[in-house]
């Protein structure tokens, strides 16, 4: 029999209490000021017993407000040079060990690194996405599960960052990696892309600013149907549990492929080497019952979809997607967000907020990129319904209600001037 000890950290459940006796780590950050990094930091930062020193490399300090905890140390480093480059910064910092690097996009420069340098991790934690299952080309089956096979709708950089990654492993056996999938991130940074509670965040503002209801992009298939998304603190809680590895044989087992989705060879569970996990918070989410929540928070009312299609100024037909049968799906948009943020009004009413408020984006630039992002999120036709069956076998039961994290976000959001205070007329959650 295993016993599991867990504990509660504000709105976050159900997570691990490391033993004592845990073995000290040293942890790489690559991207330290990216949304995923910024959380990493600031979990890991809560165990200094365990993490006795945390590396942070970006090319810009991570924006953390009061400064990086006492037992982090920020390396400035460029992961668009060279191999022999970044290895050359990382030996001027003395760094020669490592325990646990986390997290890398420019992966195969890092990993180059590694070798100039001659370090050999533990245990590499790579946080790839939901892309893996090639959510944004169509319906997949549900729920979606670490073993289901790779869709073959198009080339998928995630594939490559596994497959780099795999090979590389195949040279190093002193070294483990383990590989975490969220969906769509909730985060607060003073970078907002691939955020999708940013773009939110200021669409209740200025409908709030503007005195105006809060409509509903989307269509009524994207407001009823089930989702799950991604607190980046609870992310970062997950990816430490997974990099740790505590020894504990009841948790190992064999879970599916080893290369990514449905490839040969074996994938195991956490203590015996390669693994995938889906992250995702564990609370379903949907719009239907999200959306009135959120217009409270604000003091507004809101405007729902009525199902008729007078409603619906664009619908892009999906088909089957990576399914490949059923009745397919199409995505119904109301209106785009990209298209309102873009407008007139809009980048008038936020400068005036920007103005009142000393925020630090005093204009909204890049609507396409960061905007595009809440667009996906909005019109999310079919369920995304991660599977956590293979995560709990592991040993992990964190949880957070999507909701309070999302309101927690946007305080965070407000706390670093990216937007005006969250009213908070009414707050109410299950």
């Amino acid at each position: 029999m295993t016993t599991e000890v867990v504990q509660t950290k504000g709105i976050f459940r159900g997570l691990p209490k490391y033993p004592d006796n845990t073995p000290q780590q040293t942890a790489l950050i690559t991207g330290a000021n990216g949304i995923s990094g910024y959380y990493m930091i600031k979990v890991l930062a809560e165990n200094p017993q365990i993490w006795k020193k945390i590396y942070c490399l970006s090319r810009r300090p991570p924006a953390i407000p009061g400064g990086l905890p006492k037992n982090a140390e920020f390396v400035q480093c460029d992961f668009l040079k060279s191999a022999d480059e970044i290895g050359g910064v990382m030996k001027n910092h003395g760094i020669t060990h490592v325990s646990q690097p986390i997290q890398d996009k420019l992966l195969a420069n890092f990993l180059g690194a590694l070798d100039v340098t001659s370090i050999k991790p533990k245990r590499i934690m790579l946080q790839t996405g939901a892309k893996n299952y090639a959510v944004h080309n169509g319906p997949t089956k549900i729920p979606q599960e670490e073993s289901d096979p790779r869709p073959q709708t198009e080339p998928n950089f995630y594939f490559y960052q596994e497959d780099t990654l795999s090979a590389w492993a195949q040279k190093t056996p002193a070294t483990r990696y383990t590989i975490a999938m969220p969906s769509f991130i909730l985060g607060a940074v003073p970078n907002a892309a691939m955020n999708a509670a940013f773009p939110l965040a200021v669409y209740c503002a200025v409908c709030k600013h503007l005195n105006e209801p809060l409509v509903f992009p989307g269509g009524f298939n994207s407001w009823t149907t089930p989702q799950m998304v991604s607190t980046s603190q609870m992310d970062a809680y997950l990816e430490e549990y997974l990099a740790i590895g505590l020894p504990d044989s009841e948790t190992a087992r064999e879970t599916g492929a080893g290369k990514g989705h449905g490839g040969k060879g074996k994938n195991y569970g956490r203590e015996e080497g390669q693994g995938k996990f889906n992250a995702v918070d564990g609370a379903l989410w949907a719009w239907e019952s999200s959306w009135p929540r959120i217009a409270e928070w604000y003091g507004l009312p809101y405007e729902g979809p009525n199902g008729k299609t007078d409603q619906i100024a664009h619908e892009v037909d999906l088909g089957q997607g990576p399914r490949g049968y059923g009745p397919g799906a199409k995505m119904q948009l109301r209106f785009s967000t990209v298209a309102w943020a873009s407008s007139s009004k809009v980048q008038q009413a936020w400068k005036e907020i920007a103005a009142q408020h000393d925020l630090l984006e005093k204009e909204l630039t890049d609507t396409e990129r960061v905007f595009g992002f809440l667009d996906g999120w909005v019109n999310q036709p079919f369920p995304l319904q991660y599977s956590s069956k293979k995560v709990r076998k592991a040993g992990f039961h964190g949880f957070v209600d999507s909701e309070e994290a999302l309101l927690g976000v946007f305080e965070e959001l407000a706390a670093i001037r990216m937007v005006p205070p969250v009213p908070k007329v009414r707050t109410t959650f299950e």
